[in-house]
C-alpha cells in the first residue's frame, strides 16, 4: 500500500475544491489506482479539516463505547463509510471492520485487548497495611 504525505493530501484535495477538475481526472492525472482514496480524502477534509489529513504515526487505542458510537451512527444513518470516518476523525477501513465485527455479533473483536506481552512472574499476594485488632 502506498502512503502519500500530508502535503500530497492536502495539495490534491485543494485542488480537487478549487472544482475545476473531477476526481476521475485527478485520480488519472497523479497515476493513483482508483479515486477512492481520493473520495476519502475529500471527504475527511469536508468533514473535519485540511488538518485531518495528516499522516498519523502512531496506534491509537479507542474504547468500546467509542467503537459502538462510530457503529450505530454508521447504521442508523444513511451516509457511507467515507462519511462516517469523516466525521469521527478514523480510517474508512477502520468503520467498516467494526460494524462487520457488530454484525457477525462478535462484540468481543470490539473490546479493546492489553497492550503488551503477559508477564510471567507471579504477582504476590497483597499485604494488609492495616491490622485488626483482636478483642478477647
Amino acid at each position: 500500500m502506498t502512503t502519500y504525505t500530508t502535503d500530497f493530501k492536502i495539495n490534491v484535495v485543494q485542488r480537487y475544491l478549487k472544482g475545476n477538475i473531477s476526481l476521475n481526472e485527478l485520480a488519472t492525472e497523479l497515476k493513483l489506482s482508483d479515486e477512492a482514496s481520493l473520495k476519502g480524502w475529500v471527504n475527511f477534509a469536508k468533514g473535519q479539516c485540511l488538518e485531518a489529513l495528516a499522516v498519523k504515526h502512531h496506534r491509537r487505542r479507542y474504547d468500546l463505547d467509542f467503537k459502538l458510537k462510530v457503529v450505530e451512527y454508521y447504521q442508523t444513518h444513511a451516509v457511507g463509510v467515507s462519511k462516517v470516518a469523516a466525521i469521527f476523525n478514523i480510517p474508512a477501513s477502520q468503520v467498516y471492520s467494526w460494524d462487520r465485527a457488530f454484525k457477525l455479533g462478535e462484540l468481543a473483536a470490539l473490546i479493546p485487548r492489553q497492550k503488551g506481552r503477559p508477564s510471567l512472574m507471579k504477582k504476590k499476594p497483597v499485604k494488609s497495611t492495616h491490622q485488626s485488632a483482636h478483642f478477647h
